[in-house]
């Protein structure tokens, strides 16, 4: 079978597949019974663009977490899965860049809060946030930054709450 889309020209198919009773067998295996499929992602998300079709909104990060060097970078890492197992959106750069390029890429991205972590932080085991709507930037322990997340996302929320 094949699913397409009259939207995307030449290359239309979104999703094919059928049953693949000797493919098992071919590779050396014993006679299986089979079926199988694929789906293009980009395709379908194409498909869904052109006919107005979005899956919801789309929420930006509220933490970026910049690291100085590459031996910060595991800890930012650390930081960062922490942060999403208390289901606050965190970003980090895996990219390697300068902490410039990390800052710029935290403020494409609309975030609320960078957690900066360089060799000075490292030290004293502290870690510097700064508030991108303010830009006030303040210097906390490490081991307080999931509590001050979850304080602050949680007051954030409760003001946008009473905004509406």
């Amino acid at each position: 079978f094949e699913i397409i889309s009259n939207d995307l020209g030449s290359q239309d198919a979104l999703v094919g597949g059928g049953r693949y009773d000797l493919l098992v067998k071919e590779l050396g295996g014993p006679q299986t019974p089979s079926v199988g499929f694929a789906a293009g992602i980009e395709r379908l998300l194409m498909a869904m663009e052109k006919a107005n079709i979005y899956a919801g909104k789309i929420n930006n990060p509220i933490v970026f977490i910049a690291s100085a060097d590459e031996s910060c970078r595991n800890l930012s890492l650390s930081k960062a899965i922490e942060l999403r197992h208390i289901e606050i959106p965190c970003e980090i750069d895996m990219l390697k860049r300068s902490l410039k390029s990390q800052m710029r890429e935290a403020d494409r991205q609309k975030v609320k809060y960078v957690v900066i972590i360089g060799q000075d932080e490292l030290k004293k085991e502290q870690v510097s946030v700064k508030d991108m709507t303010t830009g006030e930037q303040t210097t906390m322990r490490m081991n307080d930054l999931i509590d001050f997340f979850k304080k602050s996302v949680r007051k954030d929320e409760t003001r946008e709450a009473d905004n509406c």
